[in-house]
């Protein structure tokens, strides 16, 4: 049976990291994948020779919903993870209220969603730090700030209402509990649990 989890937050909140931590964890009993919201964003880019900036990315995706349709995205990650033979197949970078709806379309009992949350001070941190993309090292605070009120940025928070499970990555929160440790709280509440009740049905 393939479970699907899909991951909504802001930029550099985790989300990758969560798909990485479930696949060292897990490597051994399940093979696990991703797909990226970006990638079509990415290849569209590719073809059109221009950088895969983040604002390059955010315009794109706004001039992409407005031509084709708010699903257009989704879409096409739903192809993509319909066709993946992997056992957990994470979706990254869920950002509206369609992609939601592809999310329940995907399997109404077999699909998940995680809401990682950080405070933006990290996550502006993270981002010069690990420099993903061009320009990220070089990135003011002020730039940034203005990244995150974008239309492409502006409904994920309004996601989280919709969430399985949340989870904080926010390591100064003095209830903060290790990132693993909330990661494989959900494993075994949610998708380890729902795939023993198939495998007995």
């Amino acid at each position: 049976m393939k479970i699907f989890i899909a991951v909504v937050g802001k930029t550099c909140a985790g989300k990758e990291t969560v798909y990485k931590t479930v696949q060292a964890m897990f490597h051994t009993r399940f093979k696990v994948s991703i797909h990226h919201f970006s990638d079509p964003l990415n290849e569209n880019l590719d073809l059109l020779c221009l950088p895969k900036t983040r604002p390059n990315q955010q315009k794109l995706s706004t001039v992409l919903r407005e031509a084709f349709g708010e699903d257009i995205l989704g879409n096409i990650i739903y192809q993509r993870a319909l066709s993946d033979t992997s056992e957990i197949v994470f979706l990254d970078g869920v950002r509206r209220p369609k992609d939601i709806a592809m999310l329940k379309k995907l399997s109404e009992t077999s699909a998940f969603l995680i809401y990682i949350d950080a405070h933006i001070e990290k996550r502006f941190a993270r981002l010069v730090k690990r420099s993903d993309r061009p320009g990220d090292a070089e990135k003011t605070w002020e730039d940034f700030q203005k990244e995150q009120a974008a239309e492409a940025e502006s409904l994920i928070e309004s996601l989280c209402q919709y969430a399985d499970f949340e989870i904080d990555n926010s390591p100064d929160d003095p209830e903060f509990k290790s990132l693993k440790a909330q990661i494989m709280k959900f494993m075994r509440e949610k998708v380890l649990m729902e795939k023993e009740a198939r495998s007995g049905a």
